[in-house]
C-alpha cells in the first residue's frame, strides 16, 4: 500500500508540473499572439495612415491644378476689366475683384513618410481641409469670373449696338434727303437694302459684337455711293444751268445787237419823205407844220425803212462796231 501511495504521489507531482508547463506555454503563446496582433494592428493602421496621406495629397494636387486653370483666366480678365464702367452690371466687377484678391497660396505637402511612433497621431486633417477650402474657393472664383465676363460681353454688345444705331440713323437721314437728288437711283436701293440688314441685326436677340461688326462693314460704302451720286447730280445740274445761262446770254446779246443796225455794202439809201396834200397824215408833230409848209410822219417813215443787205443775210453782227 505504501508503494501504491508513493506512486500516486509521484504521479500527482508529475501532473502538477505538466500543468504548470502547459499554463506557462499557453501564457507565452498568448503573449506572443497578443503582441503579434498588436503589431499587426499597428502595421495596418500605419499603412492606412500612409494611404490616407497619399490620397489626401493627390486630391489636393488635383484641386490645385483645377484652381490654376481658373486662375489663368481670372488673371487675364483682371488685366482687361479694370473698371466697373466696362461692364453692364457694376456689382459683378466689385464681386469679382473681391474674390480675386483672396487667392490662396499653395500648401506644402509632406512626403507621407510616417514614423511608427506617430502611427496613431498622424492626421490628414490639415490637407483635407485645405483641399476642401481650395475647391470651394475655385468654385467661387469661377462663378464671379463668369459673371463679370458675361457682364462685359453684354456691355460690349450694347456699345456695338449704339454704334450701329448711329450708322442706321445716318443712313435713314441720307435716304430721306437723297430722294430725287441722285444721278443713279440704284445707289439708294442699295442703301435701303443695307438699312434693312442693319435693322435685322439690331433686332436679333442673339446678336454679338462680331455679328454687329460684320453687318456694319458695307454701311460706309453704301453711304459713300449715295453721296457720290448726289454730287454727280449736282455737278450735272450745275453744268446744265451754266449752259442754259450761256445760251440765254447769247440770245440777249444777239437781240441787243439786232437793235443797233449798221448799213454798209448796200449803198446809202435816201428816202423822200412822203408829202401830204391835206395836213398831218400820221400823227401830231411837235411843231405843227414844217418850214416848207408840209407835215411829215417820221415814225411811219422809220417803221417802213426796208432792210439792208446785211439784215437780210444775217451778217450785221460782223459789220457793227
Amino acid at each position: 500500500m505504501n508503494n501504491i501511495e508513493a506512486n500516486n504521489t509521484e504521479d500527482k507531482k508529475v501532473n502538477t508540473q505538466s500543468k504548470r508547463w502547459l499554463v506557462w506555454l499557453v501564457g507565452v503563446l498568448s503573449v506572443v499572439l497578443i503582441v503579434g496582433v498588436c503589431v499587426g494592428v499597428v502595421a495596418w493602421v500605419h499603412a492606412g495612415k500612409q494611404a490616407d496621406c497619399h490620397s489626401s495629397s493627390s486630391l489636393y494636387s488635383r484641386a490645385w491644378s483645377g484652381f490654376e486653370k481658373v486662375k489663368v483666366h481670372a488673371d487675364e480678365t483682371a488685366q482687361v476689366v479694370t473698371s466697373p464702367e466696362q461692364v453692364k452690371n457694376a456689382d459683378t466687377f466689385t464681386t469679382f475683384m473681391s474674390v480675386y484678391k483672396k487667392q490662396p497660396s499653395r500648401l506644402k505637402l509632406s512626403d507621407c513618410v510616417i514614423a511608427w511612433q506617430d502611427t496613431f497621431t498622424a492626421s490628414t486633417h490639415r490637407v483635407d481641409k485645405a483641399q476642401a477650402d481650395l475647391v470651394a474657393y475655385t468654385r467661387e472664383l469661377d462663378k464671379a469670373l463668369n459673371a463679370v465676363v458675361k457682364s462685359k460681353s453684354e456691355k460690349d454688345v450694347d456699345n456695338a449696338k449704339n454704334m450701329v444705331q448711329s450708322k442706321l440713323d445716318e443712313m435713314n437721314s441720307l435716304l430721306a434727303s437723297s430722294d430725287g437728288q441722285v444721278a443713279d437711283n440704284s445707289t439708294r436701293d442699295n442703301l435701303q437694302n443695307t438699312i434693312n440688314a442693319v435693322k435685322n441685326a439690331l433686332n436679333d436677340k442673339n446678336a454679338t459684337v462680331e455679328s454687329l461688326k460684320k453687318v456694319v462693314e458695307p454701311v460706309q460704302a453704301a453711304i459713300d455711293q449715295v453721296n457720290a451720286s448726289m454730287q454727280a447730280k449736282k455737278d450735272a445740274d450745275a453744268q446744265a444751268a451754266a449752259a442754259q445761262a450761256a445760251q440765254a446770254q447769247a440770245q440777249a446779246q444777239a437781240q441787243s445787237r439786232s437793235g443797233s443796225r449798221s448799213y454798209s455794202g448796200g449803198g446809202t439809201r435816201s428816202y423822200s419823205a412822203p408829202r401830204s396834200n391835206s395836213g398831218n397824215t400820221g400823227g401830231n408833230t411837235s411843231g405843227g407844220s414844217s418850214s416848207s409848209g408840209s407835215d411829215f410822219d417820221w415814225r411811219s417813215a422809220l417803221a417802213n425803212i426796208p432792210p439792208g443787205s446785211c439784215e437780210a443775210q444775217g451778217t450785221c453782227q460782223y459789220i457793227i462796231g
